[in-house]
């Protein structure tokens, strides 16, 4: 095996440290509970880590490298220019920007993504972001919401028909 230039066979022990730590440190990203996902210098996705698989239903191999996956996750053009947007900013940090992505079989869900891509940078990754599903919680704010608009309603002794066509 040949080593790079200014490499001897002395650093091989350390290199294989380096190796072992990085290698501990994709199986983290990949376990993580939350969605991570880089972007390389060209704009394709460059990592896809197993909660964006669960979330979007698109498995890594799927995803990274795929040059027409955007219009997939974000079939609407306003959210798909947002998202590059962020990705082409010159800060390359961002935090809890929500956007709705299109998953493998048609949902939508909201994410908030967050990205310290500039404060801390990873080496091929452009950008990196670390994202939370939102979907259920921004369900459960609009049931909260269209309940108190109730309770307000039959307070005033008004007709709910004009809430909600359901009710």
């Amino acid at each position: 095996m040949k080593l790079p230039s200014g490499l001897s066979i002395d650093h091989v022990p350390e290199l294989q440290a380096l190796w072992a730590e990085l290698s501990e440190m994709r199986l983290v990203l990949g376990g993580l509970p939350v969605l991570v996902s880089a972007v390389d210098k060209g704009g394709l996705f460059a990592y896809w880590n197993r909660e964006c698989e669960r979330i979007t239903g698109y498995t890594s191999a799927e995803v990274v490298g795929n040059t027409g996956i955007l219009g997939l996750l974000f079939p609407d053009p306003m959210q798909r220019a947002r998202m590059e947007e962020l990705w082409r900013s010159p800060e390359r940090s961002f935090r809890d920007v929500e956007t709705e992505l299109t998953t493998k079989y048609g949902s939508v869900k909201t994410v908030s993504w967050s990205s310290l891509s500039s404060t801390y940078p990873v080496g091929d990754w452009d950008l990196w972001a670390v994202g939370v599903d939102r979907t259920e919680a921004r369900r459960n704010e609009q049931v909260l919401s269209l309940l108190a608009e109730v309770n307000s309603r039959l307070l005033q002794r008004e007709p709910l028909t004009s809430i909600h066509p359901f009710l």
